[in-house]
């Protein structure tokens, strides 16, 4: 597993890669990242798994006893919302048996932190510098302790290594890890069959994600068990496609719910920019593009897949909207268009409501009982009944 990947540009010459790249694959079962791969969205792991195959996603969750993966939360959270196996990996920096119980503790808790589920895999990464100035008995050792430290956390513990390290600077026994060995073709070959997963390439391309990717095949179930993702995916399986549902109307603001991306079609196949959970967007219109699929397009021309599971409606709707309390201070209109203030009301004041209103602007707002109007916004406000 290589330790730096470099996130680029998708040109002409690298989409022609892309598609002739499947002549000369082996099965994609499982993908693995890290923060060189940016923020990866639920819609990106869902194009692996009904596209390309892929079962289970193994992120970097630390490095020796001071690095901790900061998009390792989200890339759990994401793959499991897409219905795939979620594991996790530790990139080794031991040399002795101390440090590597040490970095066992540390790459445990940083798991637990990031929301790594109970029975996953949390792998021995060795492949450093560190690892060359010891002998073989001593990796053995080592990895040993660091996997029997992780397992007292719950976690399933495995190792990744080299080919050429394989009996050489360490050994594994039949029926354990995962070993990487790049051929220039990979079609029809089963390198390391006796073991768990075999990463047959470094620079693998999905059509809706930048840059390259390290996946393997798997061999067994170890890096599919211990866990249920249909129940973290909306009844989903890593073979049953996801329910989408879709803003068929304007929200005009939303804010997304997890990681997500904005493109430059309708489509969503050329990927702008990536944005964080919380991130607000303002929507323009909504765009019909076929049966039941709808787009957001915002103010400034780009466009949102639209899922209602991605985003937020920030705007309240309903008409069952009973009473709200302020969240911060807000102004109280005479007239709908909020063009004569009566007077402001400061947080944790509560208001009756009598409807919901659009604007012209077709923003929605709320009238109160007494005839007066206020922002239906939910940075705002708050339903208390």
């Amino acid at each position: 597993m290589k330790k730096n990947k470099y996130v680029f540009g998708v040109i002409a010459a690298a989409m022609a890669f892309l598609f002739a790249q499947n002549a000369y694959a082996a099965r994609m079962d499982m993908v693995d990242v890290s923060n060189h791969n940016g923020n990866m969205t639920t819609s990106e792991y869902l194009d692996m798994r009904n596209h390309y195959g892929v079962k289970a996603v193994n992120t970097k969750i630390s490095e020796g006893s001071y690095y901790a993966d900061p998009y390792a939360a989200t890339n759990i959270a994401n793959a499991q919302a897409a219905g795939l196996y979620i594991n996790g990996y530790h990139f080794a920096r031991y040399k002795t048996k101390s440090q590597a119980v040490a970095e066992g503790n540390y790459a445990a808790q940083v798991a637990k932190q990031a929301g790594l589920p109970v029975g996953a895999v949390l792998t021995a990464d060795v492949e450093a510098a560190e690892q060359t100035y010891v002998n073989k008995a001593t990796n053995n050792a080592n990895n040993k302790a660091f996997i029997k430290t992780v397992e007292a956390y719950g976690y399933r513990g495995d190792v990744y290594t080299m080919g050429s390290w394989l009996g050489y600077r360490m050994d594994i026994a039949n029926g354990k890890g995962w070993i990487a060995n790049y051929p220039s073709s990979a079609a029809g070959l089963n390198y390391y069959s006796v073991r768990h997963s075999w990463q047959w390439s470094s620079t693998y391309h999905f059509r809706n994600s930048y840059g390259s990717f390290d996946v393997s095949q798997l061999y067994d179930n170890y890096y599919t068990g211990g866990q249920n993702p249909a129940s973290n995916s909306e009844g989903n399986t890593a073979n049953k496609p996801t329910k989408i549902s879709y803003y068929s109307w304007n929200p005009r603001r939303v804010k997304a719910t997890s990681g997500v991306s904005t493109y430059s079609d309708v489509n969503c196949k050329k990927k702008v920019a990536h944005w964080s959970k919380g991130t607000e967007f303002d929507v323009k219109r909504v765009v019909h593009v076929k049966g039941k699929v709808y787009r957001l397009q915002l103010t400034n021309g780009k466009y949102l897949s639209g899922w209602v599971s991605h985003f937020k409606n920030m705007y309240y709707v309903k008409s069952n909207l009973k009473q709200v309390k302020t969240l911060r201070t807000i102004n109280l209109y005479k007239d709908q268009q909020r063009s004569k203030k009566l007077r402001s009301y400061g947080e944790n004041t509560y208001f009756n409501v009598k409807s919901i209103v659009k604007t012209k602007s077709s923003l929605w707002e709320i009238k109160t009982t007494s005839g007066f109007y206020m922002t239906g916004n939910k940075d705002f406000v708050v339903k208390t009944k």
